[in-house]
């Protein structure tokens, strides 16, 4: 699923895995340069979207998931970068 909304706001992707009772949210964004430490940068941005935004709060809270994996990604042209922030 797309822009779930949640916490205090939309995600850019959010995939939901009812067997693994895991949440996996992914938000990304645009680095002004290509090079790593703006990447790096941009994913760090990214990561702390979801954490001050509570992205995974209301699925969380349901009871229905009790794992989640967060990436934040960044990308710029033809290059792109990953970070993930845990299985809490």
């Amino acid at each position: 699923m797309t822009g779930y909304l949640t916490g205090d706001g939309y995600s850019d992707i959010t995939i939901t895995d009812d067997n693994r009772n895991t949440v996996i949210v992914f938000e990304l964004k645009y680095s002004e340069s290509g090079d790593s430490d703006s990447m790096k940068k941009s994913c760090m941005d990214a990561l702390g979207q979801i954490e001050s935004k509570h992205y995974d709060e209301d699925l969380v809270l349901s009871g229905m998931y009790d794992k989640v994996v967060k990436y934040g990604l960044a990308f710029n042209m033809k290059r792109a970068m990953v970070m993930m922030n845990g299985a809490n």
